[in-house]
């Protein structure tokens, strides 16, 4: 019900005016129009602003925060849906270029480094294709130029079949045949242990499975090794291969030590030989020379010259008497 009059009031407690506008709920009446505020100052207007910035700033780190406390919590297998480049990744990782090969298998070496970091940078099978060739430089990516012209248009290159060609291409069966030959005729000859180890090294991956077992490879290289260390571990149990280098290592400076011992002591009974048998030469007085004294001639006897006549007339006979054969 609503009063009449002045003085009334409503149910609810509020006053209603007899006539004129309604009026406005306790707390919501409006100023006189002399109490009005004025328009915000530039100052104002400026320190609102920065106000809502700072507010904006702390909502979006909390934010981020938020974010990365459930990535921690809850770790991607992947890295898809990540606002990142994949070729930027792969050269995060300093591939390596290739252009010629030295060794056979230089190719190879390439080829396994460059699918690794690719496989670090998480690129499928299309983005192998994509990013691999850009490390192929000079004969390399002549090659690699030719091989997509041979592609048929349309068709896509599938990473398996390009490693299959690349390796056609650059490890030739010629080559693996001698490196192999090369291989088998290796020996220690006048290389030190490690020279020999580092030499083995090299060329064991051109010798296939061969020496997949490790005691056929102990065998094979200490077959090789110079007769001297040989025979210095021919009595040692050698199970595996590095205790056979180990052994080799301390054989061969001992065997140096023994050979620089040997050279000094033959150096020093040389010198000590050289200093006993050297002739003494004393000295003596000088004299002057004087010749030997001549002995008197003989006086011949009667009979003396007897004989002397009958040898002189015996010779005078023989002479003639070859005259007269050679003249006959």
């Amino acid at each position: 019900m609503v009063g009449q009059g002045d003085g009334s009031s409503g149910q609810d407690g509020f006053a209603v005016p007899t006539s004129g506008a309604p009026t406005p709920p306790i707390g919501l009446e409006q100023p006189p129009a002399h109490e009005l505020p004025g328009p915000p100052t530039m100052e104002q207007v400026l320190a609102s602003i920065e106000q809502n910035r700072q507010v904006h700033t702390l909502l979006l780190q909390q934010l981020v925060q938020n974010t990365n406390n459930n990535n921690n919590n809850h770790p991607s297998p992947s890295l898809e849906g990540r606002s990142r480049s994949k070729l930027e990744d792969f050269h995060r990782t300093c591939p390596p270029s290739f252009s010629a090969l030295v060794e056979p298998l230089d190719a190879d070496d390439w080829l396994r480094e460059v699918e690794g970091k690719l496989d670090v940078a998480q690129c499928n099978d299309a983005e192998k294709m994509l990013y691999a060739p850009s490390q192929l430089k000079g004969a390399a990516m002549d090659w690699w130029i030719g091989y997509k012209a041979m592609v048929p248009v349309g068709q896509e290159s599938i990473w398996r079949q390009f490693k299959e060609e690349f390796r056609k291409a650059f490890i030739p069966g010629g080559l693996m045949e001698a490196k192999e030959d090369e291989f088998r005729a290796l020996a220690q000859g006048n290389l030190s242990v490690m020279e020999f180890y580092r030499r083995f090294n090299a060329l064991l991956r051109y010798a296939g499975n061969e020496f997949s077992n490790e005691a056929r490879k102990v065998k094979w290289f200490r077959d090789r090794l110079n007769p001297e260390l040989q025979w210095a571990l021919s009595t040692h149990d050698i199970p595996d291969f590095k205790s056979l280098i180990d052994k080799e290592l301390r054989a061969e400076r001992t065997s140096i030590k023994m050979k620089q011992d040997n050279k000094r002591k033959w150096v020093e009974q040389k010198a000590a030989r050289g200093s006993s048998s050297r002739p003494r030469y004393e000295q003596r007085p000088q004299t002057g020379w004087h010749p030997p004294a001549q002995a008197p001639p003989r006086q011949q006897t009667p009979t003396t010259q007897a004989q002397s006549q009958v040898f002189q007339s015996g010779n005078h006979g023989a002479h003639q008497l070859g005259n007269q054969n050679f003249g006959a």
